[in-house]
């Protein structure tokens, strides 16, 4: 494909282009794409899969190395991304129309770039190149923190086992509330008046 975004010259307005074309290229994988509102979070995208959300921050790259093209993945002065707060880079190499799926374990483990030849065979990173899978298969990605796992129960369960964990639950010891406890901790609160002992 005749590719135009090498040809943007200011470096900001080129990663906002290539953001477009991955916010494209995600929804042609089926995925539902959205965008984080303002700047402040440390990921461009999240991608909904099922009850999954992935974290995805968009790199590009047209800077040459040693006849392969380098990224970066710093952020603003010189910080670095962690795998707590990304789980993929999409990394566009413009002149070559290619993007790599990076897991953010691979991508910030080590010296903070990448070298990537998608023209040559073998190469370090080629099992990354155009694996849009990866985001499906669970690599990465987190569940809301509220959702709580159901217990299932298969249908055709043994009525003693269903007892069972009935019995588990019911034995279960349950959060009260004592009045008298609080009562004496509240109290010793307004024993003091302007920080004095009455």
């Amino acid at each position: 494909m005749n590719n135009d975004g090498a040809n943007i010259k200011n470096p900001k307005e080129r990663g906002e282009w290539a953001e477009l074309r991955f916010m494209a290229r995600a929804a042609e994988q089926g995925f539902r794409v959205s965008k984080p509102w303002g700047d402040s979070a440390r990921y461009d995208y999240t991608l909904e899969i099922g009850d999954r959300f992935v974290r995805v921050q968009v790199k590009s790259t047209i800077y040459r190395y040693r006849g392969a093209y380098q990224c970066m993945f710093d952020r603003s002065r010189g910080q670095r991304y962690t795998a707590e707060e990304v789980d993929f880079f999409a990394v566009f190499v413009i002149p070559e129309d290619v993007w790599y799926i990076l897991p953010a374990e691979l991508a910030t483990s080590g010296s903070g770039h990448v070298v990537l030849d998608p023209g040559r065979e073998g190469q370090k990173y080629e099992a990354y190149k155009e694996a849009w899978h990866l985001m499906r298969e669970g690599e990465g990605g987190h569940k809301e923190e509220s959702e709580a796992e159901p217990v299932v129960v298969a249908p055709d369960a043994e009525a003693e086992s269903i007892a069972e964990m009935r019995g588990a639950i019911e034995a279960a010891p349950k959060v009260g509330f004592d009045r008298d406890l609080l009562r004496r901790r509240m109290g010793a609160c307004f024993d003091f008046v302007d920080g004095e002992k009455k």
